[in-house]
C-alpha cells in the first residue's frame, strides 16, 4: 500500500494516529483518488473531523471539488446532522457554506438545509416566531 493509499485509509477510518504515520511516509494531504475525490473529501463524508483538521493543517484545500463539483463541505452536508463539528471545523478553515455549486447546482448550504430537517424546522420556528412577534400568522409566508 503507497503512502497516501494508507492515508485515504486513515480518512475513511479516522484514524489520526494513522493519518500521521502515512505523512511521515510522505503522503500529500492533498492527494486525490477515483473521481477527484481527496482525502479531506473521504475524511469529511465519514465525519472525522479530528483527521479533518489534520489534514487542513497540512495544507489540503477545504474548498477542492471532485468531478461532481463537491467540495468536502458538501460531503459533510450528508452527515451534519451526526457529524456537527466536521462541518464546523472546515468552516473554521476557510470552507465556503454558499459556494462553490456542484453540478446539480447546490452550494454547501442549500445541500445541508435539503439535507438536514432538524435545522430547517429550527429555521422555520424562529422564522415563525419572528412574524408572531411582529403580529402576523406565524404561517404566512414560509
Amino acid at each position: 500500500m503507497t503512502p497516501d493509499q494508507t492515508l485515504f485509509q486513515a480518512a475513511a477510518t479516522g484514524s489520526v494516529s494513522l493519518a500521521k504515520s502515512a505523512c511521515a511516509a510522505g503522503a500529500r494531504p492533498t492527494a486525490t483518488g477515483p473521481g477527484g475525490a481527496t482525502v479531506l473529501h473521504i475524511a469529511a463524508s465519514q465525519g472525522h473531523a479530528h483527521v479533518a483538521e489534520f489534514l487542513l493543517a497540512g495544507g489540503a484545500d477545504p474548498n477542492a471539488q471532485d468531478a461532481f463539483g463537491r467540495t468536502p463541505l458538501h460531503e459533510s452536508a450528508f452527515i451534519r446532522a451526526k457529524s456537527p463539528q466536521t462541518w464546523e471545523t472546515l468552516v473554521a478553515h476557510g470552507a465556503d457554506p454558499h459556494g462553490p455549486r456542484d453540478r446539480d447546482g447546490r452550494t454547501p448550504e442549500s445541500l445541508a438545509m435539503t439535507l438536514d430537517y432538524g435545522l430547517a424546522l429550527k429555521r422555520l420556528t424562529e422564522h415563525s416566531a419572528e412574524r408572531v412577534a411582529r403580529g402576523l400568522e406565524p404561517s404566512v409566508g414560509l
